[in-house]
């Protein structure tokens, strides 16, 4: 039983959907490229998954990713109120693309039939923001993800020969449950991690989603895989309890996956509806240091308690693997309403070779600014958990970014910047990371 009456980020967001009737496939923007395949010939009715991830590819942690590629789940709705209705809640975006660097491709998914207004009014936007036009890659899909959180369609795949310069998605197995609300559902999220795939999806084993699937580097200097006991499913069924005998097979499912790689189940039970991925709580950073969320006063409701717990278990599991645990106040109000300061993005800046983060900043948390200008330390209330998280990541010597976080302003979506945006990370022949 759910006790929270108010919209989650399981629920969808008015201004991002879209009853998906599709037609013939649209030309693209003038300047951008079709990268993607509105209709593979691998579908979500005929799968054929590797019970091993390929050796050609490998799946690294975001803050060893060179941000080179960004992708993000748009559909033909949103776009517009983005880039021609200018809607209040799409300033986190327009603030991501002000913050990344403006070498980065941008891998944007949508509708197959998108209009020339619309697509103009796109290509106007992003290069006003200053994206180069030859930067921006509109990929056609019949079936988009209409929730928006881009996270979520699957997790970027790094190529093991870093000259080849390309990226892939490894993509989620299906529901295992045959409704067809669901199985619509689930099909417009694969199909939109393979349309992001630019021709390089691989089919996992095993259903998961991207915030619930986080990649870390351990004390050893291996590469582990924490998951979460929500949205992750090796052999058993969609709202089936994932027992221990369940948990079991599942983590020995996965880790077969990923080639003997150590997976981590985080927490010791049930996520609960405030709390339901990892990204809501924890983030890991590079030198065995850890950011994990800490719910400082008791709440009122029941799946409040259990983020709390759950977010005391994953700093004393991060602190059993060797990491260094800082912990980020949150109230019991900032987890019901969904104003979680981890769910940041890090990624390796190809130009200073630094680790940066970007992470939401709430209405409250920071001085109003009538600008479009990315927001800086000065302009966050000192007694605010966002001035709190920005000296924690400055801490770990990471460069922070606050981002205005408008998504969650007028409904609770339980998601932020990490939910709504991939780190793609190809890699350039001349690219060398700190971390090679």
């Amino acid at each position: 039983m759910r006790d929270s009456p108010e919209p989650n980020r399981r629920q969808v967001w008015q201004g991002l959907v879209a009853a998906a009737i599709v037609g013939p496939q649209a030309a693209l923007a003038k300047g951008s490229k079709d990268t993607g395949n509105s209709q593979p010939a691998n579908t979500i009715d005929n799968l054929q998954a590797p019970e091993v991830l390929p050796g050609k590819w490998e799946i690294r942690p975001e803050y060893e990713r060179e941000l080179s590629r960004v992708g993000f789940v748009w559909n033909r709705e949103f776009l517009r109120d983005l880039f021609i209705h200018n809607v209040e809640e799409g300033q986190t975006f327009k603030d991501i693309l002000n913050v990344v660097p403006k070498t980065s491709d941008l891998f944007i998914v949508t509708n197959n039939n998108l209009d020339k207004e619309t697509r103009g009014a796109v290509l106007r936007g992003v290069t006003g923001i200053g994206f180069p036009e030859s930067r921006i890659h509109l990929i056609p899909t019949d079936k988009v993800f209409d929730s928006g959180w881009t996270q979520d369609i699957g997790e970027a795949l790094q190529p093991v020969d870093r000259s080849s310069g390309t990226h892939g998605m490894l993509v989620s197995a299906p529901f295992m449950r045959a409704d067809a609300v669901t199985k619509f559902f689930d099909a417009k999220q694969v199909e939109s991690g393979r349309a992001m795939a630019a021709g390089n999806a691989v089919q996992a084993n095993f259903y998961f989603v991207g915030g619930n699937f986080q990649p870390t580097r351990l004390a050893d200097g291996s590469i582990g895989y924490m998951i979460g006991h929500d949205d992750i499913l090796g052999n058993h069924k969609k709202d089936e309890p994932m027992t221990d005998a369940l948990a079991t097979q599942t983590i020995k499912k996965i880790a077969k996956f990923l080639r003997g790689a150590k997976v981590i189940m985080m927490g010791r039970g049930d996520q609960g509806d405030e709390s339901f991925h990892i990204d809501h709580g924890a983030m890991t950073l590079p030198n065995m240091h850890a950011l994990v969320a800490e719910v400082t006063d008791v709440g009122r409701r029941a799946n409040t308690r259990i983020a709390q717990q759950r977010f005391n278990e994953y700093a004393s599991q991060l602190e059993a693997l060797g990491y260094m645990v800082t912990r980020v106040p949150h109230s019991s109000e900032d987890i019901e309403r969904g104003r979680y300061s981890l769910n940041g993005m890090p990624y390796l800046d190809p130009n200073d070779k630094k680790v940066h983060v970007l992470f939401p900043v709430y209405d409250g948390e920071f001085t109003p600014l009538q600008k479009d200008a990315p927001l800086s330390q000065t302009d966050l209330i000192a007694s605010s958990k966002a001035y709190r998280m920005y000296k924690a990541i400055a801490e770990t010597g990471c460069v922070p970014h606050p981002i205005r976080d408008t998504l969650n302003l007028h409904k609770i979506l339980r998601g932020s910047i990490h939910c709504a945006m991939q780190n793609l990370a190809q890699y350039e022949l001349s690219t060398k990371s700190n971390y090679a």
